[in-house]
């Protein structure tokens, strides 16, 4: 089983897929570990946007109020385990934004990846961090490329439960 040495912290950026699936869960293996372990989870301005836009969209599917999943969303939040690294506002433009940079179209069109995916890519390697994500139409599916591309490790939440 690897570990992080005790005097350093692991650096984790989870996915939107993976704060969401966490989210359903009403016991949760992911939470516990954060918690337990010393992790150090990033989640920025974009990440938050993009997250609260999935959990109203799932409220109305699942007949589900709104407010409970944001204010469990925020909940965690308040771990000391996360780290939040917000450099713009929570604004509804935000992700549109960010999916118009042509810096992230670049990269985008380089390593054959969804635009939605490049915040978290960069991220990750801004803070020398691991990549937990269940995307396998795009990140999941690259990461090999995307790993000597840019020395991002990437792990389904799966592999980060049972690797760490």
């Amino acid at each position: 089983m690897m570990t992080p040495p005790e005097d350093r912290v692991q650096s984790v950026v989870l996915d939107c897929n993976v704060w969401i699936n966490d989210f359903l869960q009403k016991e949760s293996d992911l939470r516990k570990k954060l918690l337990q372990e010393p992790y150090q989870v990033i989640l920025t301005s974009y990440m938050v946007v993009e997250i609260l836009r999935v959990l109203k969209r799932l409220s109305v599917r699942l007949s589900v109020s709104f407010y409970e999943l944001e204010s469990l969303f925020w909940n965690v939040c308040s771990f000391n385990c996360i780290k939040m690294d917000f450099q713009k506002p929570f604004t509804e433009s935000l992700v549109s934004e960010v999916k118009r940079a042509p810096e992230f179209r670049m990269i985008v069109r380089l390593l054959d990846l969804e635009v939605k995916d490049v915040p978290y890519l960069v991220v990750t390697f801004q803070h020398n961090a691991i990549l937990v994500s269940n995307d396998l139409r795009s990140l999941v599916t690259k990461r090999d490329i995307i790993d000597k591309s840019l020395g991002i490790k990437i792990l389904t939440s799966s592999e980060f439960l049972s690797k760490f």
